[in-house]
């Protein structure tokens, strides 16, 4: 018999089929979010789920549910999941850490670039019918090429804005300078070396040193900051679980 599953939101039916193959998947395509009761009882006889941060997991969920042995999370983040009640349950838990680092960095190029153009408020007076002709001064905005970019915070999705700027400075074939600032060190959040030899790097290339001093010269700051719990590798689970 297949080990029973619970998916708690809609995914694409090509996935639901793939996990059909090894799974009994009991499914939730019309995307209704449970409350805690509710999840409770969908919970009820399965192996495992495979949910996101609108499930919120805690000690009530599990107790009702002392069958559950694994919990895969479609999110970087995992603040809604008590771990540590998880952990003292034996209930394995997983995310999907920095899947989404080069995506945010690419929506928050985009809406640098949104902002510097105007793209919204003009898009929202075309919108309103109120565009009639052309004016020499119409949503006239700074010019994004040959800017100065200060990037407030060279973590992972710092990082990756750097790369994209790297690549649409190639495209364009245009000079786009960078100063970067990192507030902390991230120890024991398994970067890698190879990241943090990036990063050395970078300190080493820019010149911002001083966040006040600096935005001075910058002509468009971005910044990155971190939000809730961040991906990092759940030794404690990991080591319980081989």
């Amino acid at each position: 018999m297949k080990p029973q599953i619970l998916v708690a939101r809609a995914i694409f039916p090509d996935l639901l089929a793939r996990l059909a193959e090894t799974f009994e998947v009991e499914s939730n395509q019309q995307d209704r979010i449970f409350n805690r009761d509710e999840l409770a009882r969908a919970l009820s006889g399965k192996d495992g789920a495979f949910i996101t941060g609108s499930e919120r997991i805690d000690a009530i969920v599990l107790d009702a549910n002392p069958q559950l042995k694994a919990l895969c999370n479609m999110a970087v983040g995992y603040n809604n999941i008590d771990v540590d009640a998880c952990t003292a349950r034996g209930v394995l838990v997983t995310n999907t850490p920095d899947v989404l680092t080069e995506t945010t960095a690419d929506f928050g190029f985009a809406l640098m670039m949104a902002t510097a153009r105007r793209m919204a408020e003009s898009e929202h007076f075309l919108r309103r019918g109120e565009w009639k002709n052309w004016r020499y001064d119409m949503f006239v905005g700074p010019d994004v090429h040959g800017a100065t970019l200060g990037i407030l915070g060279m973590g992972r999705i710092g990082q990756a804005g750097r790369r994209v700027r790297d690549r649409a400075a190639r495209v364009r074939r245009s000079r786009f300078e960078i100063g970067g600032h990192e507030r902390c060190k991230e120890k024991g959040r398994g970067t890698g070396a190879a990241l943090d030899r990036e990063r050395n790097e970078s300190a080493k290339n820019s010149t911002l040193t001083g966040v006040t001093h600096r935005l001075t010269w910058i002509d468009v700051a971005s910044s990155r900051r971190d939000a809730g719990k961040q991906p990092r590798p759940n030794t404690a689970m990991t080591e319980h679980h081989q």
